[in-house]
């Protein structure tokens, strides 16, 4: 919040001036949703904005009648509900009207709970009745208070996966329920019983566990499936927070393994995250999500991250918006992430800005002495026979990723590895190219082009960075190779 009229969300400044403002047509929905939040009556330095907050607060109420869209959807009143209540707790005073605003909003979302969407947006709808039943008191809290736990409850039990993982597979959206499930315990200590309270902190620390052990040497996540910069907070913030909670990470889900050469790996929901002295790769055998919720899912299946010394290496791209179009059609691609693409395919038929229809999954995963072998299968639900499968090699000095593509018939393949910004690629000879001086990677099987691609750290950003795309054709099937060592 910039001034009693301005806001910056996704990077973006806008004015809200009028009642019409409140729904402007041409910004982006998302933008849109961000303003109903009140994220800011929270956010760091809100003791020094405290008129301007009174102000929305008013204005909000009195611009935003009941059923109103979109601050009335059912999402961004789960959210707006737990930030006033934050806000009120917080030593504030009420604005005039907004107590009965706060309970008209709690008997319009228990009607109406995002069954429809699920995933995420459910969590949010259960917290923010909770919230409600602990900010009011009487027989109606005390139903908000009950619906929204066993709702919750519900919802965790499906969503949480055994190793503290969120099924929908965006490490975002997991750092958002950490948040959601640290806020349940602050708010309920001492008001909840101790059976609930109990079951949120064992949630919260299997959930840090995953988020921790998914983290890079510098406690940044990689942006798998839809996730980006600036929305979630970073894991050693909700570490401090789970601390100051007595919450600690539970890392007992996390599968662990040992292979040759020294190399260590650990398992997050299908997320390898393997490490050897100054490497760290990522290599993701996880399916796309939740196949009745597959919303935010990319075509990443078989991706591999890296970074090297504790700097970003290869890098996934990221999100910089939500709005259907060319843009958010790219950042969900094949195209966009460290992996094969056949005949121009995705691995999922990814359609609107949220659907996805047809989809692969992994197939054949198995853990090697060496390394860890997985394919998938999304070719070959939109194209019968089309195959392709990833073998990860882990040597004393560096790794080597195998690719095999198969399908009867004549064939065109592509295999993209997009760097961190700031990354020079440089070719020393055929297939062969120097990393900023620090790595060399050699690359065989296809033709070999250093171009840019898009990265996206945070909503409304796109920013360029060198990508090695390998490409050629196939007749039955084709190997490809790329291998990686320490050295300038």
């Amino acid at each position: 919040m910039l001034s009693p009229m301005r806001f910056r969300f996704l990077n973006r400044e806008y004015e809200v001036r009028t009642a019409g403002d409140w729904a402007a047509p041409d910004r982006e929905a998302l933008w849109n949703y961000n303003l109903h939040y009140f994220d800011d009556l929270n956010a760091a330095g809100a003791e020094d904005r405290v008129a301007w907050h009174r102000q929305l607060i008013e204005r909000w109420i009195r611009e935003n009648p009941p059923v109103r869209k979109p601050g009335w959807d059912p999402f961004p009143t789960s959210l707006r509900l737990v930030n006033w209540a934050k806000w009120l707790w917080r030593g504030n005073a009420p604005v005039d009207g907004m107590v009965q605003s706060m309970a008209v909003q709690a008997r319009w979302l228990a009607r109406r709970i995002e069954y429809h969407l699920l995933g995420n947006h459910v969590l949010a709808d259960a917290k923010g009745l909770m919230f409600a039943g602990l900010v009011f008191d009487g027989d109606e809290a005390e139903q908000w208070l009950r619906s929204g736990w066993q709702l919750m409850q519900e919802q965790l039990s499906e969503q949480v996966l055994a190793d503290g993982g969120h099924f929908e597979l965006s490490p975002m959206y997991h750092a958002l329920m950490i948040e959601d499930l640290l806020d349940l315990v602050n708010a309920g200590i001492g008001v909840l019983d101790d059976k609930i309270l109990g079951e949120l902190r064992q949630y919260a620390a299997r959930a840090l566990g995953w988020l921790e052990t998914l983290a890079d040497e510098k406690g940044r996540v990689p942006l798998l499936n839809d996730a980006t910069g600036g929305v979630a907070a970073e894991p050693r913030e909700l570490h401090e927070y789970a601390d100051r909670l007595g919450v600690k990470p539970d890392f007992s889900g996390i599968k662990a393994a040992e292979f040759a050469h020294g190399w260590r790996g650990r398992c997050c929901s299908g997320y390898w995250v393997l490490d050897k002295g100054p490497f760290r790769l990522w290599f993701d055998t996880a399916p796309i999500g939740p196949d009745y919720q597959p919303g935010h899912a990319h075509g990443d299946m078989l991706s591999v991250l890296m970074s090297f010394s504790g700097e970003q290496v290869l890098t996934d791209t990221g999100v910089s918006t939500y709005e259907a179009g060319a843009q958010r059609n790219y950042e969900r691609s094949v195209a966009a992430h460290n992996t094969v693409r056949i005949d121009g395919l995705d691995q999922a038929e990814f359609w609107g800005a949220f659907r996805v229809a047809r989809r692969g999954h992994p197939m054949g995963f198995r853990l090697l002495q060496d390394g860890i072998e997985c394919g998938h299968d999304g070719f070959d639900v939109q194209r019968r026979g089309l195959f392709h499968a990833r073998r990860l090699e882990l040597r004393p000095d560096g790794f080597v990723v195998r690719d095999m593509v198969s399908g009867p018939g004549d064939h065109s393949f592509e295999v993209f590895w997009h760097f961190a910004p700031g990354l020079k690629i440089e070719r020393y000879g055929a297939g062969q190219f120097n990393v900023s001086g620090k790595l060399r990677i050699e690359l065989e099987g296809g033709d070999c082009d250093v171009g840019e691609s898009c990265y996206s750290p945070c909503y409304g950003v796109a920013n360029m960075r060198n990508c090695l795309r390998v490409s050629g054709s196939f007749s039955n099937k084709a190997s490809l190779r790329l291998e990686c060592k320490a050295g300038g």
